[in-house]
């Protein structure tokens, strides 16, 4: 990747891309794209947001060193379906 062609990006700090993408019949479509993050988006999940995809969608995604991003989906959904409304 040109980095260089990002050009909203810092380019002092480190970058990563991160895409959430749909196969479909005719290929891939992005549903989001962070070209600059320097950290994974994944480490600072807004629940409401984020764990209204599927859990699979953050399997083997580490946040921490016991717990990762599928967990931490799983026991939101979970929670969530405990509390009355």
């Amino acid at each position: 990747m040109d980095w260089e062609k990002a050009q909203e990006c810092d380019p002092s700090l480190d970058k990563m891309l991160w895409v959430v993408a749909k196969k479909d019949p005719r290929g891939w479509a992005a549903k989001e794209m962070y070209i600059c993050s320097s950290e994974p988006p994944y480490w600072n999940l807004d629940p409401k947001v984020a764990f209204a995809r599927p859990c699979g969608l953050y399997a083997g995604l580490q946040i921490d060193g016991t717990r990762t991003a599928e967990q931490q989906c799983k026991a939101y959904v979970a929670k969530k379906h405990r509390t009355p409304r």
